[in-house]
């Protein structure tokens, strides 16, 4: 399996929440800016910046490694899709293609939103476009 050998090359940051990918809210891109003024309305701001991909913690406990190997060869623009990450560096969408860029040593186009992790699950969960999804 040629991604079992580039996966192993890669140093996952410590502090994944190990929360089931099944209990986290979902955000389709196509909603990603609806989320970020629904952010607004409860008085969370955010700001889009690039930060490095092993300076980020993962938040759920499954990931689809195919998903991530397919990705790592997509074109860099589809992995320039911002990622959503709270205020203490945990993703709350965007684990593919996080890994993936971690893969190429490259830094993540993210929505940094001020607000813990705890709280960005509770808000995410109550947006009323989100969903969820097992792997």
């Amino acid at each position: 399996m040629k991604f079992k050998s580039w996966f192993e090359s890669i140093v996952i940051p410590p502090g994944n929440l190990n929360i089931p990918r099944k209990d986290m809210p979902q955000i389709q891109a196509s909603d990603v800016q609806e989320f970020l003024k629904f952010l607004e309305t409860r008085d969370i701001s955010y700001v889009k910046k690039n930060i490095s991909a092993k300076d980020l913690k993962a938040t759920q406990k499954e990931i689809d490694m195919d998903k991530v190997d397919n990705l790592k060869d997509e074109n860099i623009d589809e992995l320039r899709k911002p990622l959503l990450v709270s205020k203490d560096h945990h993703i709350m969408d965007g684990h593919h293609r996080w890994l993936a860029l971690l893969g190429k040593g490259l830094d993540c186009p993210c929505y940094l939103i001020d607000a813990p992790m705890k709280r960005l699950l509770e808000l995410g969960k109550e947006f009323p476009k989100s969903f969820k999804k097992h792997i």
